[in-house]
């Protein structure tokens, strides 16, 4: 997938922060306004007037280039650095399979989109379905008279799950675990594809921002590279 530049990355800075786009357009607005002020101004308004263009044309350009390290320093730090690490040991769980039910069976379906693995004796299955009206792929445990339901789909051996409708912090969370250990024993029968069960937990968000704030507490410099000094302060 070919980088984009950094257009593209401030403008979707810009669409999902209101104020940074309040401050981009308060300086567009300043420098329209002054150019108009200009047309009449004498030698020391002129001489003010460019003094005041180079001081917004900087502020602009510095707040592009900090976008530009923002979004490059946390790349690094998540997909290259101990950030990977970090986020994966606190954002999921990893479920690896047991020993199967006796009566456990593995189904593929959906011309390899998905299956089916259930065990009557255990009044247990574990599905996954991709959704051709939605482009999504659905995970369904079903135990009893009890379904959960979670977005997901096979990376590797390992099936992601990602449970719908959970908040943080949710004791609804440790059920889906305990569910989870049990279909470990599903993903064990014959014909499977699958080694594992990884359950992204409902506050993934947060841990992501918590872990990103202390990377910046522990290095200042990437903190003022990126202009986000004032995280250390009220956060």
């Amino acid at each position: 997938m070919p980088e984009r530049d950094w257009r593209e990355r401030l403008a979707e800075d810009v669409a999902a922060s209101p104020l940074l786009a309040a401050a981009l357009l308060g300086i567009g607005g300043a420098i329209l306004g002054l150019s108009y002020a200009a047309a009449n101004a004498t030698p020391e308004k002129r001489r003010k007037f460019q003094e005041r263009m180079r001081s917004d044309r900087d502020a602009q350009r510095k707040a592009v280039e900090q976008t530009e390290a923002r979004h490059r320093l946390r790349k690094e730090y998540f997909e290259q650095g101990e950030g990977k690490a970090l986020y994966e040991q606190q954002a999921y769980v990893t479920i690896p399979r047991q020993p199967p039910y006796a009566d456990a069976t593995f189904q593929v379906t959906d011309g390899g989109k998905g299956f089916r693995a259930e065990s009557q004796s255990a009044g247990l299955h574990l599905s996954m379905q991709y959704d051709v009206r939605d482009a999504v792929t659905s995970v369904h445990i079903g135990r009893g008279g009890r379904h959960r339901s979670g977005r997901g789909g096979i990376i590797g051996r390992a099936l992601h799950v990602s449970p719908l409708g959970l908040l943080y912090p949710d004791a609804e969370f440790d059920a889906w675990v305990e569910d989870a250990q049990l279909a470990a024993r599903l993903i064990s029968a014959p014909g499977s594809t699958c080694d594992r069960i990884v359950l992204q937990r409902p506050d993934h968000s947060e841990i992501n921002r918590r872990l990103w704030i202390e990377h910046l507490r522990r290095n200042p410099a990437v903190a003022a590279a990126t202009g986000e000094e004032w995280r250390l302060r009220y956060e």
